[in-house]
């Protein structure tokens, strides 16, 4: 499972030199067509087509670090910069769109290892694949996982500026193909994503990461669907999105309370897509963010005032990767669903209408039964540490929880604070490799020694992880 001698003699991940390497992309996609186990859609993989686009300063070797904000380039692209080996794949849902999923291999040029435990790692609200990847080389969470000995999938969510947007019947020009909220997401997503990791892999469960709306999601497929409950080793849900009893953001504060004027406006623009990734903003965010102060004055006090103030945990070009890479997409409904937990503190499907009287029930939260592990900080301006308090309280199997050990810590720092690694991707880690433990521990009892208990169970006497 942990191909942990291979790790111990090469921890630090590589560069790896990207010429050529956008030609090897224009390869065509070979289609591969199966039905998952149950008969969640129709799947299929390749290898990624798209080029990069042209990057105006710093070429490929900006890549070293973090992820240049001048050049969008693709997922596979961002995992060869790091040294590591990715695919595209893709899967199609229950009622008819296109998710792109990208699978981490291991490092360039590493032998692959059978039977490795999935891990599913999902992304939040207007976010995408791209995000888990635009940290310095070794500082991505699926590069850490991976270089444990996890096998390691990305999903996107449907309408992302990753995932296709293809559906067998609907036009992406239509209101009907965005005609959706995280509970469609949660409900034919998630287990078209899960169902296809677990074909792929030949595996019964895997491990769930998933941040904001990557746990919103899970949650409601989790309460909706119980049998998925046995698919899933662990879930860890970061800066987890339930119940919201409180918004700290001023500007969001005020924004909700005009919440039906901007719907009235979305819609009688015809604007489904909202806040895609767009040349636009890229060029906006590119060239306002990097003038010089300009950062510190005006992008990232406005990124503050949207997740919580954290100067201290910014990475270099902060605001125009943001501006670059994570204004991916979302939809009217989304926005309007959080807006109706918000208002009504009640975690449930969303109606026909704001203030609609008829809702659905609320999601069982008690049906969720899988283990889950709870990340969430003091300054997170999403999501109040009293909610997730809540939301521990009603789940039935809390396997951990944990709050970031720093005060200034906020919603984007989950995934692109400077010392994420050190303050949480650590602690993820060291309780992914408890759950591993427990579950050898218990299977040891009615099955022969298994080798890999007392690498697991080395890996946990350090004082820390041999990854970090």
């Amino acid at each position: 499972m942990f191909d942990i001698l291979t790790n111990v003699t090469s921890l630090s991940l590589t560069n790896r030199q990207l010429t050529g390497h956008r030609e090897h992309l224009r390869r065509g996609r070979v289609e591969l067509r199966t039905r998952g186990a149950s008969g969640e859609g129709e799947f299929s993989s390749g290898s990624d087509s798209e080029a990069c686009g042209h990057c105006r300063r710093g070429g490929f070797g900006a890549l070293s670090g973090e992820a240049s904000p001048c050049c969008i380039i693709t997922k596979v692209e961002l995992c060869a910069s790091r040294g590591f080996q990715c695919e595209r794949h893709e899967v199609r849902t229950a009622d008819g769109y296109t998710l792109a999923l990208v699978h981490v291999l291991g490092r360039a040029g590493a032998a692959r290892v059978a039977g490795q435990t999935p891990v599913l790692v999902q992304h939040g609200m207007l976010m995408s694949s791209d995000a888990y990847l635009l940290r310095k080389d070794d500082d991505n969470l699926p590069l850490i996982l991976s270089g444990a000995g996890f096998d390691v999938w990305v999903g996107n969510y449907r309408g992302n500026a990753v995932s296709p947007h293809e559906h067998v019947t609907l036009s992406p020009d239509s209101y009907q193909f965005w005609n959706f909220s995280w509970h469609e997401m949660g409900l034919h997503d998630l287990p078209a994503l899960v169902d296809y990791v677990l074909e792929r892999s030949g595996q019964d469960d895997l491990h769930y990461i998933g941040h904001s709306m990557g746990s919103t999601g899970m949650m409601v497929l989790l309460s909706s669907r119980p049998e998925y409950n046995r698919k899933i080793r662990l879930a860890t849900f970061l800066a987890p999105v339930a119940y919201v009893s409180r918004l700290r953001s001023r500007l969001f504060t005020q924004l909700a309370s005009v919440a039906g004027r901007i719907k009235d406006f979305l819609v009688s623009h015809r604007i489904w897509n909202v806040l895609p990734r767009s040349a636009a903003i890229h060029r906006l965010a590119d060239t306002l963010c990097l003038f010089p102060g300009a950062d510190k004055l005006v992008c990232n006090p406005l990124l503050f005032e949207i997740a919580g103030h954290s100067p201290e945990h910014v990475l270099p070009n902060y605001a125009s990767l943001i501006g670059a890479y994570l204004p991916a997409g979302t939809t009217i409904r989304i926005m309007e669903h959080y807006y109706e937990v918000a208002r009504t503190g009640k975690f449930r499907p969303l109606g026909y209408g704001m203030g609609d009287p008829n809702p659905g029930a609320e999601y069982n939260i008690a049906a969720i039964t899988a283990p889950v592990a709870l990340y969430y900080s003091a300054n997170d301006y999403f999501v109040y540490p009293p909610d997730v308090e809540q939301l521990a309280n009603d789940l039935p199997n809390v396997f951990h929880k944990y709050l970031v050990p720093d005060s200034t810590f906020n919603h984007f720092d989950f995934i692109l604070g400077v010392d994420a690694r050190q303050l949480l991707f650590k602690e993820v880690l060291g309780v992914m490799l408890q759950r591993e433990a427990a579950l050898n521990s218990l299977h040891s009892q009615t099955h022969s020694f298994n080798p890999n208990d007392l690498l697991v169970h080395y890996l946990l006497s350090q004082k820390k992880s041999l990854y970090f």
